[in-house]
């Protein structure tokens, strides 16, 4: 029986799946591209691989990236959270650090995005650790039943356990975990040190909800995957990309959601690097747009820059990582009209299915790709990656209608105008 061959790469996007293939004994290069399966992603990676006629078991190594956290958090899709924190102490995801995010600095509409976390699941216990570390209020003898009633009552779907100063001294926490997953079951909990253990109430926190509202999408979409990829006959373990640039095993990105809101987009880093070493050059800026968010990095002397204190939307993410900016404005993303008549964009998007209006498969919302196709930007006529033609007409419709809602008459002012 011959050895594996093949090293895979696959990119799982909101709108597309990417998969590129080395042959580790021609150095024979195959890539393709298929639709995300909104729901069911790896129905995508199984498309891609079946695209190219690749077993399973031809595989040697396969590392995968992905955007379902970024999408997850963009689109407010995570799962129904809810934090246990020190009594006194649940509203510091609301209050944050009083000052505006600098995102919104200047912003005349700017609007305080609200917590993950609704004030009525921000359930608070006596406890409290001092600013040295001692326990100076432990949670021994405390009933935990009522507040795992409560949680199942409100059909939550994950927990959060932050607790004051529990980065010096994490016992309270420990133990309040431990209670709630022996009176919840299966109920993913998770505590804040056991994400990042720094000072900052806040980012801390903010971390830590983060964690868990994503946690159940990531590790849903992870197992199913792993399970269909074994079905298909693969040997060899799945990687995934980690938000600083290196990989993680399935089990450790399950388990970390929130190291890998940018496992999509540190790949597009990475051959960004490569590419400036292939034409001489040590730095540049990128720019990488997929069908929901867009993704801008620097390099300089070959080197992406590392950040630890970082926010994904608005929310404070204190984990290192490539410093990469997301918005959420992609090819896919939905123009719309607020109340006040003024022309929005996103955060919504049309994905791959419908997809945007001139995809031709149902889709009737302006989205920028639409609006790059009637400014010329976007080529008509001819078949694209994953056999896409392109309707000029049905882009034009959609922008119609948008720009009537505006008052006015021209679909490419209004394409033009986001």
């Amino acid at each position: 029986m011959s050895e594996p061959r093949y090293i895979i790469g696959v990119d799982v996007g909101g709108t597309f799946t990417d998969i590129l293939c080395l042959d580790a004994e021609t150095q024979e290069l195959q890539s393709a591209k298929v639709p995300s399966m909104p729901g069911s992603q790896w129905r995508g990676v199984l498309s891609a691989l079946d695209e190219l006629g690749i077993d399973g078991g031809d595989i040697r190594a396969f590392v995968h990236g992905t955007t379902i956290a970024t999408n997850a958090l963009l689109e407010r899709k995570g799962a129904k959270t809810a934090l246990v924190t020190t009594d006194g102490f649940r509203d510091t995801l609301e209050i944050g650090r009083t000052r505006r995010l600098i995102g919104g600095l200047f912003d005349i509409k700017f609007v305080r995005p609200k917590p993950l976390v609704g004030r009525d699941l921000r359930l608070e216990v006596p406890e409290r650790v001092d600013a040295q570390g001692d326990n100076i209020r432990s949670l021994d003898g405390f009933d935990f039943s009522p507040i795992a009633d409560k949680l199942r009552d409100e059909n939550v779907e994950t927990v959060a356990v932050c607790f004051l100063n529990s980065f010096l001294n994490e016992e309270n926490e420990i133990y309040a975990v431990e209670q709630l997953q022996s009176l919840l079951g299966d109920l993913p909990v998770c505590n804040s040190t056991s994400v990042v253990r720094e000072k900052g109430e806040f980012e801390r926190f903010s971390t830590c909800v983060l964690n868990a509202y994503l946690t159940p999408v990531v590790a849903d979409y992870l197992d199913t995957l792993k399970h269909e990829l074994d079905e298909q006959g693969l040997l060899a373990p799945v990687s995934v990309m980690g938000s600083n640039g290196g990989v993680m095993t399935l089990a450790a990105a399950a388990k970390f959601a929130a190291g890998t809101f940018l496992s999509g987009p540190v790949g597009g880093v990475g051959g960004a690097i490569r590419t400036c070493e292939m034409v001489g050059e040590t730095g540049c800026i990128t720019f990488d747009m997929g069908g929901t968010s867009t993704d801008v990095a620097l390099i300089h002397d070959l080197t992406p820059r590392i950040s630890h204190a970082n926010q994904i939307d608005a929310f404070p993410l204190q984990a290192p990582q490539l410093d990469i900016h997301t918005i959420g404005a992609g090819g896919g993303s939905i123009a719309w009209v607020q109340q006040d008549g003024s022309l929005e964009l996103g955060p919504q998007s049309a994905g791959a299915l419908p997809g945007p209006a001139c995809y031709q498969r149902g889709g009737v919302e302006p989205t920028i790709s639409d609006a790059n196709l009637l400014l010329g930007r976007l080529p008509t006529g001819r078949s694209l990656s994953g056999g896409l033609q392109l309707s000029h007409a049905l882009a034009e419709q959609a922008f119609s209608d948008l720009a009537a809602r505006l008052g006015s008459s021209d679909p490419v002012a209004v394409a033009d105008g986001i």
